[in-house]
């Protein structure tokens, strides 16, 4: 859930959609200010996938 992430959310919402994310850091306060349902770490990845109806990828192409 970074930069790219952040500005999806902000147009899924505006279709009143539930957000949920995966970030590498722990950040409440960002879960917060987002209005985020949830906001995980990647060991969450597999509760976000089953509580979800759509899935949204914003990871960058790195090698």
């Amino acid at each position: 859930y970074g930069s790219i992430g952040r500005e999806v959310g902000k147009r899924l919402k505006a279709f009143g959609m539930d957000l949920m994310g995966i970030k590498r850091t722990p950040d409440e306060e960002l879960r917060k200010t987002d209005g985020l349902k949830f906001l995980g770490v990647e060991k969450d990845l597999e509760y976000v996938l089953k509580e979800s109806d759509f899935v949204v990828v914003t990871a960058p192409l790195t090698p």
